[in-house]
């Protein structure tokens, strides 16, 4: 089947890890507590590499290209985890009263400096689509906590533009360009490639993980950093797997969509806007086997998988399902 047995063994190594996590995060992560426990430890992970970023860039460690990113990250791969941590951190600060909101907006903030950092296109666009999840659940807002997260958004954007240098700025501004005349970093070649491997192997493809040695022959560009990667995470997965590994994964998709269009309000709202900055995201970066995916996938099961969370207390009465304290929980907040 694989064109590449070695590339393909360890793309199935990286899928079982994927799968434990996954399976762990829904069998063992079964309240609403569990639940919001997860949210900050993502959130809070990303501060570690926003902060990183930011001091790469205060003492000039470019990571390539007039471009900064944590060390280790790809600047697109990090401006995507950045981006997606947005609407989970807003949801938080919706369920924070008082001061304790405050971390959140403060995460937020360095989440826009450190996504213009990078100087990814792709990351800015999908920072603009994360950041609309304010408009979209203003109504769940108090009047004082709109107006001061509004003020807190202007003096971020003040602040950025202001620090950032103008290689960030200049690099940003030719989205428009790229899109309309341009090549994306040459990746149009490499879908190009990628589509004559589809029409070789439509149904079973190439192989798990062997597209970079599949298309490789079939282009002259090649990426130092990158490789031949498909950068586009439906078409890696078309050009892997075939029709048949596609409409598996479109079917996944399709039964999360149905899933948080069960949610309560204001957490279905935010769950919208993430799965919504995931897959404007994975358009340029081939993120089928990338962790911060299955996370995300995974947040979505947990949040109304079923549980066995029962138990009958002195007074003989059973409780609810965590599942179904969360939505009333937050159903609650919400209104």
């Amino acid at each position: 089947w694989t064109v590449s047995l070695s590339f393909t063994a360890e793309r199935i190594a990286t899928q079982v890890q994927l799968l434990v996590v996954t399976l762990m995060i829904v069998q063992f992560c079964t309240s609403e507590r569990d639940a919001l426990t997860l949210m900050r430890a993502y959130v809070f992970g990303t501060l570690v590499a926003c902060g990183e970023t930011i001091y790469r860039f205060v003492f000039h460690q470019y990571t390539y290209y007039d471009r900064f990113s944590a060390l280790g990250y790809d600047p697109n791969d990090l401006s995507l985890m950045l981006a997606l941590s947005v609407p989970i951190s807003h949801y938080l600060f919706i369920r924070n009263r008082g001061w304790a909101g405050c971390a959140w907006l403060l995460q937020i903030a360095a989440v826009i400096l450190t996504c213009l950092l990078t100087a990814s296109r792709m990351g800015a666009f999908a920072l603009v689509l994360a950041l609309s999840i304010v408009l979209i659940t203003r109504k769940s807002i108090g009047a004082p906590r709109r107006a001061g997260l509004v003020i807190a958004l202007a003096l971020v954007i003040v602040a950025a533009v202001s620090v950032l240098p103008a290689s960030s700025w200049k690099r940003l501004s030719t989205i428009g360009a790229e899109i309309s005349t341009g090549t994306l970093n040459s990746r149009t070649e490499i879908w190009g490639g990628g589509l004559k491997l589809i029409l070789n192997k439509p149904f079973l493809g190439v192989g798990a993980g062997a597209f970079p040695e599949a298309v490789a022959p079939l282009i002259s560009y090649f990426d130092e950093a990158h490789g031949y990667i498909a950068h586009n995470t439906f078409l890696s997965v078309l050009a892997e797997l075939g029709i048949v590994g596609l409409l598996l994964f479109l079917i996944l998709l399709a039964a999360l969509a149905g899933t948080v269009l069960k949610m309560e309000p204001v957490l279905r709202k935010t769950y919208i806007v993430a799965f919504s900055v995931w897959v404007v995201g994975v358009m340029t970066l081939t993120w089928e086997h990338r962790k911060p995916t299955w996370i995300l996938f995974a947040f979505i099961l947990q949040a109304v998988v079923p549980t066995t969370d029962t138990f009958a207390p002195a007074n003989g009465v059973r409780r609810a399902p965590a599942s179904t304290r969360w939505q009333y929980a937050s159903r609650s907040v919400s209104e």
